[in-house]
C-alpha cells in the first residue's frame, strides 16, 4: 500500500483510504522535514537542528530517543532508511511534484498542487533552528507560486482570454496588496477584457494603500501605465504581461 505525504497546507500521510494527520511536535518535525528533503541527511545535522543549544553527543543521543518514538507511529509503513551516520525517508510528497511541474513549465498542473503555506499548523516553537528553516522554504515556495501564477495568466492573455489572466493575478493581489508588479500585469489584462474602468480603481486603491501604510508613492513605471491608460494608448492592447524575476532567496543553515 503506497504512502503520500502532503506538506503544504495541513501536513498529513495518506496510506490507501485512511488519512493521518502529523502532530506538531519533534516527531512530526523529523518526519517532514526528512520528507521534504528527500534524500539522505546527516545525523549531525538533525541533531543541531533539534538540539541548537546542546553538546552534539547529548544531541545525538536525543535524537536516537526520537527515532524510536517515530517508529511506534501506526502508520508509518514505509520505513525510515538508517544508516551509521546519516538518516532518510524517500516517500512521495505534494512539494516535490508541484517543483517537477514547475520544471516541465507545467504551470496550470502546479498551481493545481500548491496547497498553501508549506507546514501550515506547525509553529516550529520547540526549535528554533527547524522554525528559521521552515520560514525560509515557505518563503521559497511561496515565490515558486508567484512566479507560476504569473507564468499561466501570461498564457491565458496569449491565448486570449484576459479576463482570466485577471482573476488569476488577483490572487496574487489578494495575497499581497501591495505587490507592484502584480498590479501592473493585473492592469494590462483588465484594460484587454475591455475593463479599463477597473483597472483604473485597481491603481486608485493600490496608491491610497501604499501612502496609508508606508508613506510611499507608485513608482514612475507604474505611473506611466496609468497614464497610458486613461490616454487609452493602443499600444497597451499588444504589449506582453510583464512576469517579473523571482525575489531573491535567503539561505539559512542547517540546508
Amino acid at each position: 500500500m503506497s504512502l503520500t505525504v502532503k506538506l503544504m497546507g495541513i501536513p498529513q500521510v495518506s496510506l490507501g483510504s485512511k488519512v493521518f494527520p502529523f502532530v506538531d511536535d519533534k516527531r512530526g518535525q523529523l518526519l517532514a522535514y526528512l520528507a521534504h528533503k528527500g534524500d539522505w541527511v546527516g545525523r549531525e545535522q538533525l541533531a543541531y537542528l533539534f538540539w541548537p543549544d546542546v553538546e552534539t553527543p547529548s544531541a545525538r543521543k536525543n535524537l536516537r530517543h526520537l527515532l524510536g518514538r517515530v517508529r511506534g507511529l501506526e502508520w508509518l509503513e514505509s520505513p525510515l532508511e538508517a544508516e551509521a551516520e546519516r538518516l532518510r525517508w524517500p516517500v512521495s510528497t505534494d512539494v516535490r511534484a508541484f517543483l517537477k511541474a514547475i520544471q516541465e513549465a507545467r504551470w496550470e498542473e502546479a498551481l493545481g498542487l500548491y496547497g498553501g503555506l508549506l507546514l501550515e499548523d506547525f509553529s516550529g516553537h520547540e526549535s528554533s533552528e527547524f522554525w528559521a528553516w521552515l520560514q525560509t522554504e515557505r518563503e521559497h515556495l511561496q515565490n515558486h507560486w508567484r512566479t507560476v501564477l504569473f507564468k499561466q495568466a501570461q498564457t491565458l492573455e496569449q491565448a486570449g482570454k484576459p479576463q482570466e489572466a485577471s482573476q488569476l493575478l488577483e490572487q496574487l493581489l489578494q495575497h499581497d496588496a501591495l505587490d507592484e508588479e502584480a498590479l501592473k500585469a493585473y492592469m494590462l489584462t483588465m484594460v484587454r477584457g475591455g475593463q479599463r474602468g477597473q483597472a483604473l480603481k485597481a491603481y486608485s486603491r493600490f496608491s491610497d494603500r501604499l501612502l496609508e501604510e508606508l508613506d510611499l508613492r507608485p513608482t514612475v513605471a507604474l505611473e506611466r501605465l496609468t497614464q497610458s491608460i486613461r490616454e487609452e494608448d493602443p499600444a497597451l492592447l499588444v504589449a506582453a504581461v510583464p512576469i517579473p524575476p523571482p525575489p531573491p532567496s535567503k539561505t539559512h543553515l542547517p540546508t
